[in-house]
């Protein structure tokens, strides 16, 4: 039912103007919605994705017997410094024996979920890795450099690999390793060496003579940008943003662009 206004004419100017207000609070949150959508889009991303020709770093760490848990907390560093300084990163761990365990192209903050095997529970009182049962604990570098190699060749991937290990091999893999080192410059892969305590001289010579002497690094020189944070994606600070704006037009919607009411007098 419509019921004749004789001030109907009065009222135009303001009705136009709320309606003006109306649009474009509404076209604001609109596009606070959007921005939301746009900027979030491959944020939950957890899963490997490796493009050919893309950068990755291939991380091989030793957990073989001579690297002793006195060892974790360079291992810990290395791979702080590598997480805090990549995107994407494949690692492979080695003994005796080495296995694939996460492959090339995943995302760096899944590498933030390895940290826990290398912090103690309490002061040098580690808990077993999933490596402590498949591994003899005896060392053959070749076979961790040998996987590395043939995951990124198996995903064409391009980029780095960097061995964490005290050097100390078993006598038996000076050939294999040889013959890994020099398969690995001829791919064209760069190549380094971030050596733990224990290793000497002797230890690092071939990498030094195949790589050149700045391809061997102790941890202390790997740079650390950020501490650990919670496992996972760290929470979006935009995304609080763009809710706070949000609501600060809706608010506003309701205080500046309220429908007319009758009001008995």
């Amino acid at each position: 039912m419509t019921l004749p206004l004789a001030d109907a004419a009065a009222l135009r100017g303001p009705a136009r103007r709320t309606a003006a207000v109306r649009l474009v609070l509404a076209s604001g949150i609109v596009a606070c919605l959007g921005a939301a959508i746009a900027l979030s889009d491959g944020g939950g991303e957890t899963t490997a994705r490796a493009a050919g020709g893309s950068s990755n770093v291939e991380i091989v760490v030793d957990v073989s017997g001579s690297v002793a848990d006195v060892s974790n907390p360079q291992i810990l560093r290395a791979l702080r410094g590598i997480a805090a300084t990549t995107k994407r990163f494949g690692l492979v761990a080695f003994s005796d024996d080495a296995e694939e365990v996460l492959p090339p192209g995943t995302p760096a903050r899944e590498l933030r979920k390895v940290f826990r095997y290398f912090k103690p529970l309490r002061p040098h009182d580690y808990a077993p890795t999933p490596w402590s049962l498949r591994f003899t604990g005896g060392t053959a570098i070749s076979t961790g450099l040998a996987v590395a190699r043939r995951t990124l060749e198996r995903d064409r991937v391009r980029g780095s690999v960097v061995l964490v290990s005290d050097a100390a091999d078993n006598v038996t893999d000076t050939g294999p390793l040889r013959r890994e080192l020099l398969a690995v410059a001829r791919d064209g892969l760069r190549f380094r060496l971030v050596r733990l305590r224990g290793s000497t001289p002797g230890d690092v010579a071939v990498y030094r003579r195949i790589f050149g002497k700045t391809a061997v690094r102790s941890p202390s020189a790997v740079p650390v940008k950020r501490a650990d944070g919670p496992l996972g994606t760290p929470f979006p600070l935009w995304l609080a943003a763009v809710a706070a704006i949000t609501a600060a037009l809706a608010a506003l919607r309701e205080l500046v662009a309220v429908s007319l009411r009758w009001q008995a007098t």
